[in-house]
């Protein structure tokens, strides 16, 4: 079983995604725009997974995706990841939230 890299465990712990979904949001970072395809070979998952993946990054608010139609009929979703700036101060916001759980947890420990 291949284990995930540092920063997508960080970031799935803090923000509470999975592994697949993590290495989703590093590998739209490193492409800056890509399509289901390209996530997925870059990732080096199936597109049902990389498809769920996107669809739980976009509900959080950290991808966005734009509908192009293609020249040989049809349409496809390019996806475009939040700027790194926008996840610092997400993540920031999220680790102040968890250390200030923490802090009212061992308060309440300490007084039992």
């Amino acid at each position: 079983m291949k284990k995930c890299n540092p920063s997508s465990c960080l970031l799935a712990c803090v923000l509470g995604l999975n592994c697949a979904e993590a290495e989703t949001y590093f590998a739209l970072l490193e492409k800056g725009n890509a399509d289901v395809d390209e996530i997925a070979k870059a990732i080096n998952k199936d597109k049902t997974t990389v498809y769920r993946a996107l669809r739980r990054l976009e509900e959080i608010g950290l991808v966005s995706k734009e509908y192009r139609i293609v020249r040989t009929g049809g349409y496809k979703y390019i996806y475009k990841p939040i700027p790194v700036k926008d996840l610092e101060s997400l993540v920031i916001r999220r680790v102040e939230e968890i250390l200030r759980e923490f802090k009212n947890l061992t308060a309440k420990t300490i007084e039992t």
